[in-house]
Parts: structure tokens; sequence; C-alpha cells
């Protein structure tokens, strides 16, 4: 069977998904938009630690605009999750060989390379986290797996899904003021976003037939996670930087975070650092490298890593193989959540982001990554940053607003990634997660995306 798949958004996990069905099926993807070149606007309420907040939108989602870093997690990460490491195992390995050029097998020995590397520069053992791993080529998700395709290509809002008589669904969207029919659809996969999916799952968009409903759908919104970012403070190490910042493999690079002994709550990056001042390093979250990669004759990008020291080091690094000089260097936290927030939308359509980190959240955390920098071998001097100057940043990894559970009362979908009462509406993409500790989500969102394509093929086959 030829089914007629429709899928709800244009980022990672909807272009894995449509190129990867289209080989079978007719698909089509729905983007709000073409040529989208900003960030959609953000409503946080309450902020005490100053955080942003990034979204990507049109083709490509956010991998239009930096370079995704994969991560492998660590299997505990699944206890809490209705689904084990055995169910996605294979389709992690596929998810890296399509996102950084190799596998699972290769991720593992470069990780091996980097804790044997670690080790030797002192490190202990019981503070080596997974390897992220940066691809050599950072790619647009549309360009790369959908261009080529036989997926069609939509820019349209969509504003309401109703399922047919024939327990098919149709999609309406939003033109003039008036909702036009899109087309009807075996099946439909929402692949919104963290911050957009929930949207699609709410009263009046998403209408089952006979006016039938879901308890789940009362879940949509809710369990919003992120990961708070920020530099921690500066250091001097016992070794020179470059044996401890990145190492280059055949297809990228790996960089080893040090941990909290039996603990995934955060991760600590290290970073050249030019020189021993008490200047917090903030520009960096603000993007500059990524700013050059995706405009590289832009002067304004261009001054901006000039003039800032640091930037220049870490770009030598990454783009020439320039060793970072020296032994000094920032550290760059990532956190779990801190966190459940919620996901809502006011009159005007706009995302309302209500992630309230609580009070005591950066002066808790601080001592943990004093401690765990003290007790890495690693560090020979280290001072932290004032409280007070340390700002947080969203890491831009919205997920869990439409997680998977085990039934209808705890989440909004089932291992399948199917909505509970709501039979072929799935969810993909970072929505989907139930709980990712302080783990970057590429890999996680790749990996379902390619499980749920293999459900919705045995079902339509």
């Amino acid at each position: 069977m030829t089914a007629r798949i429709a899928i709800i958004g244009a980022g990672l996990a909807g272009c894995m998904a449509a190129g990867a069905l289209s080989q079978r099926n007719h698909v089509t993807l729905f983007e709000e938009c073409r040529n989208c070149r900003s960030f959609d606007p953000i409503v946080d309420v309450g902020a005490p630690h100053r955080l942003t907040t990034v979204a990507g939108v049109g083709p490509g989602g956010t991998t239009k605009f930096w370079h995704n870093g994969l991560i492998v997690p660590r299997t505990t990460l699944f206890r809490d999750w209705p689904l084990r490491w055995a169910d996605l195992e294979e389709h992690v390995d596929h998810t890296l060989q399509r996102l950084g050029g190799s596998g699972l097998r290769a991720y593992l020995t470069n990780q091996a390379r980097g804790h044997d590397r670690m080790l030797a520069a002192g490190a202990s053992e019981n503070v080596l986290g997974p390897a992220l791993y940066y691809p050599s080529r950072r790619m647009n998700a549309y360009r790369t797996f959908v261009r080529r395709t036989a997926v069609h290509t939509r820019y349209v809002r969509i504003s309401r899904i109703s399922q047919t008589q024939e327990a098919g669904w149709a999609l309406f969207g939003s033109a003039d003021g008036e909702a036009q029919l899109l087309g009807e659809y075996d099946a439909v996969i929402i692949s919104a976003g963290g911050l957009r999916t929930p949207a699609l799952l709410s009263e009046g968009v998403l209408q089952m037939a006979g006016g039938g409903t879901s308890r789940a759908l009362s879940n949509a919104g809710r369990h919003y996670e992120d990961h708070p970012s920020f530099f921690h403070g500066i250091g001097r190490l016992r070794v020179p930087v470059s044996q401890v910042w990145s190492i280059s493999t055949q297809s990228g690079a790996i960089r080893i975070p040090i941990l909290e002994p039996g603990s995934d709550r955060f991760a600590i990056y290290i970073r050249p650092r030019w020189q021993d001042t008490a200047q917090v390093v903030s520009d960096k979250l603000g993007m500059t490298l990524s700013d050059l990669r995706n405009n590289p004759f832009n002067i304004n990008s261009i001054g901006r890593v000039i003039s800032n020291p640091d930037d220049l080091i870490e770009l030598l690094g990454i783009k020439l193989g320039v060793p970072p000089p020296g032994q000094l260097f920032s550290a760059l936290v990532v956190a779990e959540s801190g966190a459940e927030g919620k996901i809502s939308y006011d009159d005007e359509g706009r995302t309302i982001r209500k992630w309230l980190l609580p009070p005591t959240f950066v002066a808790a955390l601080s001592e943990k990554v004093t401690s765990a920098l003290t007790a890495s071998g690693l560090v020979d001097d280290y001072k932290p940053y004032d409280i007070s100057e340390m700002v947080v940043r969203s890491s831009a990894h919205h997920s869990g607003s439409s997680r998977m559970a085990n039934s209808e009362d705890q989440g909004v979908c089932n291992s399948a990634c199917e909505v509970f009462g709501a039979e072929n509406i799935f969810i993909a993409g970072g929505a989907v997660l139930a709980g990712t500790a302080y783990y970057n989500t590429g890999v996680l969102i790749g990996s379902l995306a390619f499980r749920l394509v293999d459900e919705i093929c045995k079902r339509f086959r």
C-alpha cells in the first residue's frame, strides 16, 4: 500500500522522516514559510537569570543557523522513558551515519580515544562523559534529506487537522482569513518542534470524528524542558589546553566533557582562553562563530571574531587545526532543565514559554561545578565568576512539551510516538522526548524519527 502522509514542520525530524518515507509513500511536507531568516518571537514568562530563547523556522529549522553537536546518551537516560536503549540502538547508528558520516561503532571508538587522551593528561576516569561530536560539515536538514526526493513541499500554516469518516485526516490551512482544504491523508506526523507542536494538538485544531477527544491532549504543552547554558569561570590547566579541548577524527572533532561523578545533571566543556582576566565570556553563546559560518563574508561577523581573541583562537583551531596556546581556559556549563516548564499561546498566536528556574538554581549548581573541576585531576587553579555575572541562556533544545509516556495520564503519545486516542496521528522531534538530562537532543530526535519511519512503513505496507 502506498500511503498518503502529511508531515507538519520541516525541522530536523520532519526532514529526516520525509526523505525516508518518500521512498515508498506519497509525502507532503508543510512548512510555514519559505525564506524565514529570523527566529520566531517567543514571550518568556518569568526569567530571573536573563534567559534568552531561540527557535528555528523555515525549511531546515535550527539546522539553518548553527552546527548541531551530536551526543549518544548513556543508557541510564532511558530508565524513565517508555522505551529502552535496545529499542533505539540501530536507529542511533543510522542517525550518526546520516548526520555525522560515521556510525555508532566509529563514535564509540573515537570516544574511547578521547577518554584515553584525557586520562593521559591526568583526568580522573569517573568524571569523563560521553563525547560531543561535531561533524566536519554542517548540514541544512532540508537540503540534505528532502530537496532531491519526491517529497512535495507546501508553504502554509496549518489551522486544522480533522478526522474523516474514512478514518483518515484532512488538513486545512489559513489563507486570506479562511480555512482551505489542503488534502486528505492516511497519517499525519506533527514535527513542529518543542515550541509549536502543542499548538497543533490544542482544542479546535486537532478535531476527532464525532467530537471525540483524548485525555492525553490536556498534557500538550506541559513537561517542557530546555538546557540552561552559561560560562562559569576561568582557570589554568595542569597541561596545555590543546591536549583536552578538541580531538580531531576522520569525519569531524570530538570534545569530552567533565561530569559530576555518577550524574548526568550537567556537563563542563573546556574552552580556550586568551588572557587571565575576570571578564565574563558571553559572546560565544551569542553565536558569533555561527554567524560567521552562516555569513562568511559579512564584515560585522568577521569584525566580532577578530575583536574577540577567544573566538579567534577557537576558529583557528576548528578550521585550520592550529592548537590553542597556553593552559588558560573558560568553563562552559550545559545543565539539565532545572525546572518543568509549560508552553502555551496567546490570542495572537505567539508562543508563551514559562520556564522559570528556581532562584537558587545557579548558586546550587555553581558549587557542584567548582567541585567537579577541582576533582577532575586536570585543573591547577580555578576561579568562578560572581553569580550575578553568570548569564544563563537557552540552548534552544526545546523538548518534552508533547512527551511520550506509558499512559495518557502521563504524556501525549505512546512509545511509537502515536498520540493516545488519535489513530495515525504521530509526533516527531524534540517535543516527544521524555527527559534529556544535559544531552544535546539531535541524536535522540533523529533516532526516534527513523524509528517512526519503520513503524509507519510496517503499518501501511
